[in-house]
């Protein structure tokens, strides 16, 4: 029995069958071992579930990439924890909690409400901001489809460019813009496709006038075709970029990548109902209201500044 990977699982927001399951596999790997190789069977005893549901469990854990499984021959399959996207998962809760305390800490200390304080100073009513989501991105709480009966509030919208020149927020993100025309991709040695940073991939984007996600981008598509609210795509592309303009990592298309995060739903921020749109689970909630927090403290900022240049100003006219 692996304990870290046991203190990875635990943790995890997931439907009860999903974390039951994995804990189950987890709790068969060794340390010298990467995977385990239970039957279904097996699984169904240690979880104490029906075996078609330990199927459907272990289906949902790949395709949120929680595990790989390796077929082998007989009644049982080799199955694969993914560390890193377990580890991944973790680093980004501990950082969704380290922006709440940072910022109910910095409301409090200014003696605002969290988070419309600083947004309501800019003209009576809260403000939508690039790149993020509406205030009212889905209903809050419990992640599990069992147990959050909030009803659904996400609307489609495009996020309005509230700081866009004040703060240095560009739009990057929208549905409504056009596809750009199909362009050289930069190469490598060899003629493969050179693999660039998040950064250097926005950059690019900015000096050709285009969005980094445009309204032609396939992930619209399937967001509508699934019931996944632009709110929440805009939350997500938020996380993204938060994620991995900080890691460093490169890759050779970006677009794809991002694609993939929502069809996967990587960071586990909605969950679906059957015949429901998506809804927003605990950790989405609390990304939402850490992002809005930074928002509101940015455009506090950026009055501020200009409410000081304005009286500087007068004062020299003066």
């Amino acid at each position: 029995m692996s304990t870290e990977l046991l203190g990875l699982v635990w943790p995890l927001k997931l439907p009860a069958p999903q974390k039951v399951v994995l804990l189950a596999i987890a709790d068969r790997v060794s340390r010298d071992q990467q995977g385990a190789f239970p039957s279904i069977a097996t699984l169904a005893d240690d979880s104490c579930l029906a075996e078609r549901t330990v199927r459907q469990a272990l289906r949902g854990l790949e395709a949120a990439g929680l595990i790989a499984t390796r077929l082998r021959t007989g009644t049982s399959s080799y199955y694969v924890p993914n560390v890193d996207r377990l580890e991944d998962l973790q680093a980004e809760r501990l950082e969704a909690r380290r922006l709440l305390r940072a910022s109910a800490q910095t409301s409090n200390e200014g003696g605002q409400e969290l988070p419309g304080g600083a947004a309501g100073a800019a003209g009576g009513g809260r403000q939508e901001l690039p790149g993020g989501a509406a205030p009212h991105a889905g209903g809050g709480g419990s992640s599990c489809p069992l147990t959050n009966t909030n009803t659904n509030t996400n609307t489609p919208h495009t996020p309005q460019a509230a700081l866009e020149g004040l703060a240095g927020v560009p739009s990057e993100i929208s549905p409504d813009t056009p596809a750009p025309a199909p362009k050289a991709t930069r190469r490598g040695r060899g003629g493969a496709a050179k693999a660039v940073e998040l950064k250097t991939f926005l950059e690019a984007c900015k000096q050709r006038g285009e969005d980094a996600i445009p309204g032609g981008a396939p992930v619209f598509g399937y967001a509508d075709a699934v019931g996944i609210g632009r709110d929440l795509v805009f939350l997500a592309w938020r996380e993204f970029k938060r994620r991995h303009l900080r890691g460093g990592k490169r890759q050779k298309d970006w677009r794809q990548t991002f694609d993939n995060s929502v069809r996967g739903a990587w960071y586990g921020f909605w969950w679906l109902a059957p015949g429901e749109p998506a809804k927003l689970t605990s950790k989405g909630e609390a990304a939402r209201r850490a992002f809005e927090a930074e928002d509101a403290a940015a455009l506090a900022a950026v009055l501020a500044a200009q409410g000081a240049s304005a009286e500087q100003g007068a004062e020299v006219a003066t």
